[in-house]
């Protein structure tokens, strides 16, 4: 059921009314995509515009959108949706470009589909060859007992203080 338009302060644009409803759901009216709205959306990030543009498309405000992806799961899975094909559009372009010898297209998609890098493990925490340094700190000890440590003379220590 649409109203006026004045009642809805939060978006600074007029809506696009071909693809957005003003609706009273009880408290303040909100704006809502139609099916057509929704199939434009979808549409929209298909071609890969950006949220603020397909906003303004819309005819409201990237905050506006993001209430209608809030409000709407339907609206936020067709935009997830577009953007799901355009990536396997731009993945398909690029294999195909690979496959046909494109060498630049090969270590992209390489590096950027396949987790690839020229040096050094993908995982930042493998170890790897990676060479492990361990610094151990000796007790408190005297110049003396430091002397007899370095001949490989035995020496005990408890609390601190080298016993004899």
């Amino acid at each position: 059921m649409a109203t006026d338009l004045e009642h809805v302060p939060k978006f600074r644009r007029a809506p696009n009314l071909k693809f957005v409803e003003l609706v009273q759901t009880g408290g303040q009216p909100s704006y809502w995509l139609n099916e057509e709205g929704i199939a434009e959306l979808e549409r929209m990030a298909r071609d890969g515009l950006d949220r603020v543009t397909a906003a303004k498309r819309l005819g409201m405000s990237l905050d506006g959108i993001r209430a209608i992806f809030k409000r709407q799961p339907e609206a936020a899975e067709a935009w997830a949706a577009g953007v799901a094909e355009l990536g396997d559009e731009m993945g398909n372009r690029l294999i195909e470009a690979s496959r046909a010898g494109n060498l630049s297209a090969t270590i992209f998609f390489s590096k950027a589909w396949l987790g690839k890098r020229e040096v050094g493990p993908t995982d930042p925490n493998a170890q790897g060859n990676a060479s492990q340094v361990q610094i151990v700190f000796a007790p408190k000890m005297s110049d003396d007992d430091f002397a007899k440590l370095i001949e490989g003379t035995t020496i005990e220590v408890k609390q601190g203080r080298t016993e004899r």
